[in-house]
């Protein structure tokens, strides 16, 4: 993975836009960003944690926004990375609450995120829209989750060490995502699941052997007793502890079978004998069945013959009253159509007489000799009708028109008055609102420079109350500096009068005096027996002096500053300022009141305008109506007059009268048709009754109807006697059919005796059943014998293989779960191999950093009481010739080696070692280096390059040259080859930094040897 840019606004301590080209500064190589504490360094990296996962390494998530933001800046983080050579770009912004961008109070920001990559065509394909869709796909992406990509790719502050003094299943952790550890358990899973599968199945064939062992020798028990033979020991004792071998239950089968093979035929025998006794039974019992029936039959003959005359004479009757039937059905045709056909003849009298009334009563002439005639008639008069109500029409309607225009004409006169009135009102309102306006103008201030007056005198107070403060504290300080001062004068008088006995004591004999160089010392000087001082004390004591004395300097300083930051108002009273503060608000509130009612104002003069133009506009508006109202007026009035004089001479009561009678008329003349019909088919259709009588009459033989509806009976009477007949002819048939097969069949004289032969069969049948069940249990048991035989051979010949699999795969589940010898899980033994990777990597750079004394090691065996192994690391020191935990280094020197393995960590995974697949082409750390002596710095910087040097030592010199003179002064004097000594020079020059150059000068030796510096200096 490779950053190429991040951006972010309105983020941290950032409350504008802020974009990183990542891609200009990867040319260096290695780079460093600096800046006092606070400036905002680690919210640089905090962006690009935010932006892909939604999180930082060392924030709450939930307090993104800038504080200093403007209301209507939006917050957000964007980061460009290529990864695999693709371009992707990972966007997010939080859940935040920011002022509303018109009107008071805050709105909700809700959280975004997109996920997109930038194909090679330059579009853009979304791969997840939506934080929730971000968490899933962005670590598929980097194959990195949200922690491990704050420790192999951002180390956050505080966390560089943490890779180093891990314990061994966080450090497994790590290394199982960056090399793909996942991978070793899954195999190791497999084959665990593999392995219990193959067991569970070895198990199932076990169970399997068993059952059928126990079902073979239950037979075998069953069998004995079926046959009546005695149970052998072994077979006895048998059951689930002491089962019996394939081999024994083999031998026991084959001792049972020919005791079986007995049974057999011994079954066959009474079988047969039992099924000829029951067939001699059955016979027996034939015969008395069909003497019975015979005798059945003979008395149905006998009943049949005495019903048969009274059957034959109801049928005879029934065949003449079918005969007659069709003759009384056409007579009853022909009254029925007699009586509809003088119904039709009254029915088409009565209308014609109705026809003819209403017409009279209404002074209406139509003709009722022809449907036709009648209809005609009627159409005439209705149409004359229908144009006389037509004009009689034509007359309300115009009348009505020249009312309504009448009205229309009053109204819009009223609107018209009405909107005349509000243009009048409109206006004086318009007046009142300018005159206002005009006024308030005048008396308008500057609201803006009332505010900056207002921030002015706040500032002003609050520096006069520190005015005040420092005041106070100096005078405090003063008094102190001159009581440290008393203090260190003391002591250095008592240091000088001690000063004497301090060199006697150090006199020797013999030995010359350090201050005459006399070898005879005859009275050295003695201690007062006062409080003896040493040259430490006189320090100690000048340290505090000076520095309650550059407190004092500090104070005074900071007084200065404040001074001249008031101005004027240095010497200003602070209750002066308030009084001024609260004038500057009177005048603020009035005229921002007058600013209010200018609003206010102005839209109610921008509405009045607006009402006058719409007055205006309606007023145009009512007078065009108006005269086209009146225009309208005129033409309905001569519209009127012409309707009048075409209705003159019609009668409205004649006119209502005759449309009354044509309305009644209408629905008679229109059954007219029909009538007349109706009365010429019916008398058609007596005459083909008539017909069809003469025709019924001539067939049956008889002459006249009524005599043939003596003779005929009721229909259902009819078929039942004829049925009867029928049914009787037929049984008579089939019972002497029956009779004569019964005869053939054989009748004896006297019954046989049934019961005897029945107990005879059952008495076979019985022995038969109890020999045929002992051969069947005895069959059923001998197959299930057979069966359970086989079940076993076939289970044993069948899991050879599986068995030996079986224990295979045991071994291999065991090995890469750790569980044997060597006692290390796959996964940790190839996750060590990777670890050792890193470790050589590192201690490359750990030499360098630490003079070649420390290097690091992985450490094979277990640590203490851990079970677990092969991922634990101590270092090696090359100064004691031993080796320690990394815990036991002090804090400069764990930095070191943190740091060392941060690096061979990324030489390792920017070589393709990750585990997922992905190239890692970037490490930020991001901590500082105050934890490290200025030597350990040095070396540190020596792994570095001597370009990365260079800007190091001018981030010093810019940020603080006093602070950072000593490790300035280290890395220009390492660095005096690379980059040369007058770059250097002119570096300290340029920071303005004499004490450093003059230190750099003083110890590199060599720089008369440089013409340019030799030159110089």
């Amino acid at each position: 993975m490779k950053p190429l840019r991040v951006e972010f606004s309105a983020f941290g301590s950032y409350p504008g836009d802020v974009s990183v080209d990542f891609g200009a500064l990867a040319a260096r190589g290695l780079f460093v960003v600096t800046g006092p504490t606070g400036t905002g360094k680690t919210t640089i990296f905090d962006a690009m944690s935010f932006a892909l996962f939604g999180a930082m390494p060392s924030k709450d998530g939930n307090d993104i926004r800038s504080h200093h933001a403007d209301p209507t800046a939006s917050t957000f983080a964007r980061f460009t990375f290529e990864i695999d050579g693709r371009v992707h770009v990972a966007e997010r912004s939080p859940e935040y609450q920011r002022a509303k961008r018109t009107g008071t109070g805050t709105t909700k920001e809700t959280s975004k995120g997109t996920f997109s990559r930038i194909e090679a065509d330059g579009s853009t394909t979304v791969l997840a829209s939506g934080v929730r869709e971000m968490g899933q796909v962005v670590p598929e992406v980097l194959g990195l989750d949200a922690a491990q990509f704050s420790r192999v790719m951002l180390l956050p502050q505080g966390e560089v060490a943490r890779f180093l003094l891990d314990d061994s299943a966080n450090r497994e952790t790590l290394l199982g995502a960056l090399f793909g550890g996942e991978v070793y358990d899954r195999i190791g899973r497999v084959l665990e699941e593999e392995a219990k599968g193959l067991a569970a199945q070895v198990r199932d064939s076990e169970e399997q052997v068993r059952h059928h062992t126990t079902n073979a020798t239950a037979r075998l028990v069953e069998l004995h007793t079926l046959f009546d033979l005695a149970l052998p020991d072994d077979l006895a004792a048998a059951d689930a502890d002491r089962p019996l071998d394939r081999q024994r239950l083999g031998g026991l089968a084959t001792a049972v079978a020919a005791p079986e093979a007995a049974l057999v035929v011994e079954a066959e025998a009474c079988a047969d004998a039992a099924t000829r006794a029951e067939q001699a039974a059955r016979d027996a019992v034939a015969v008395i069945e069909r003497m019975r029936q015979a005798e059945q039959a003979r008395q149905r003959l006998a009943t049949l013959a005495e019903r048969e005359p009274a059957v034959m004479a109801a049928a005879t009757a029934a065949e003449v009253s079918t005969r007659a039937r069709p003759v009384l059905t056409a007579g009853e045709r022909l009254a029925r159509a007699e009586a509809e056909m003088a119904s039709a003849v009254s029915d088409s009298t009565d209308l014609v007489a109705e026809i003819d009334r209403v017409a009279g009563e209404h002074g209406l002439d139509v003709p009722t000799d022809s449907a036709a005639a009648a209809a005609t008639r009627l159409g005439e008069i209705t149409n004359l009708i229908d144009d006389e109500t037509r004009r009689l029409e034509d007359v309300r309607s115009a009348s009505e028109a020249v009312e309504r225009s009448r009205a229309e004409i009053a109204t819009t006169d009223d609107d018209l008055a009405s909107a005349r009135e509000s243009r009048t009102v409109a206006a004086e309102r318009l007046a009142t609102v300018d005159d206002e306006t005009a006024h308030l103008t005048a008396q308008r201030a500057d609201v803006a420079g009332l505010d900056a007056d207002h921030a002015a005198l706040t500032a002003a107070r609050r520096d006069l109350t520190t005015r005040d403060r420092l005041v106070d504290e100096i005078a405090g300080l003063r008094s102190t500096a001159a009581a440290e001062l008393g203090r260190y004068e003391t002591v250095l008088r008592r240091f000088i009068e001690t000063e004497a006995p301090r060199l006697a004591a150090q006199l020797r004999d013999g030995e010359p005096c350090a201050v005459s160089g006399s070898p005879d010392h005859p009275a050295p000087a003695v201690a007062d027996g006062g409080e003896p001082v040493d040259f430490a004390m006189v320090e100690q004591a000048k340290a505090r002096s000076d520095a309650a004395t550059a407190a004092v300097g500090e104070a005074e300083a900071e007084l200065r500053t404040v001074r001249e930051t008031l101005g004027p108002l240095a010497d200003a009273d602070p209750s002066d300022v308030d009084e001024r503060i609260t004038a500057n608000r009177g005048r603020h509130a009035e005229a921002t009141s007058i600013e209010s009612r200018l609003g206010v104002l102005a839209d109610e003069r921008e509405q009045v305008v607006a009402s006058v133009a719409a007055t205006d506009h309606r007023i145009a508006s009512l007078e065009g109506t108006l005269t086209a109202l009146r225009a309208g007026l005129a033409a309905a009035e001569s519209r009127l007059a012409t309707a009048r004089g075409t209705a003159e001479g019609i009668d409205a009561d004649s006119l209502a009268r005759r449309r009354g009678g044509a309305t009644r008329l209408a629905p008679l003349i229109q059954r007219l048709p029909d009538a007349l019909d109706a009365r010429s088919a019916r008398a058609a259709t007596v005459t083909a009754a008539q017909q069809a009588v003469d025709e019924a009459l001539a067939a049956s033989g008889f002459t006249d109807v009524e005599a043939v509806r003596a003779i005929v009976i009721d229909a259902d009477e009819e078929r039942s006697a004829l049925a009867a007949r029928d049914d009787m002819l037929a049984e008579r048939h089939e019972v002497n059919g029956r009779l004569s097969a019964l005869v053939a069949d054989g009748i004896p004289e006297s019954e046989p005796d049934v019961t005897t032969l029945e107990t005879e069969a059952a008495r076979a049948r019985s022995v038969a059943d109890a020999v045929a069940d002992r051969r069947s249990r005895a069959g059923r048991a001998m197959g299930e014998l057979r069966e359970a035989l086989d079940g076993i051979d076939t289970v044993d010949t069948g899991t050879v293989d599986l068995r030996r699999r079986a224990d295979l795969t045991q071994r291999a589940q065991l090995v890469c779960r750790g569980q044997v010898a060597p006692k290390v899980s796959l996964r940790r033994w190839v996750l060590g191999r990777e670890l050792e990777r890193v470790v050589d990597a590192a201690s490359q750079h750990l030499v360098q950093m630490t003079g070649g004394r420390y290097t690091l090691r992985r450490r094979v065996d277990a640590v203490g009481g851990n079970a677990a192994k092969g991922l634990d690391l101590e270092v090696h020191d090359a100064h004691t010739g031993r080796s320690r935990k990394p815990n036991s280094l002090s804090g400069g020197e764990q930095f070191q080696a943190s740091l060392a393995l941060a690096l061979g960590l990324a030489d390792v995974v920017s070589r393709g070692g990750a585990g997922s697949g992905h190239r890692i082409e970037a490490l930020f750390i991001d901590e500082g280096f105050g934890s490290l002596d200025p030597q350990a710095l040095v070396e540190f910087f020596g792994t570095l390059s001597a370009e990365w040097a260079l800007e190091c030592l001018r981030e010093l010199l810019k940020a603080d040259p006093k602070a950072n003179l000593a490790l300035a002064v280290q890395i220009a004097k390492e660095y005096t080859e690379q980059i040369g000594a007058a770059k250097i020079v002119d570096l300290f020059e340029a920071a303005e930094s004499p004490a450093g150059l003059y230190l750099y000068l003083g110890s590199y030796v060599a720089f008369s040897q440089d013409p340019d510096v030799h030159f110089k200096y």
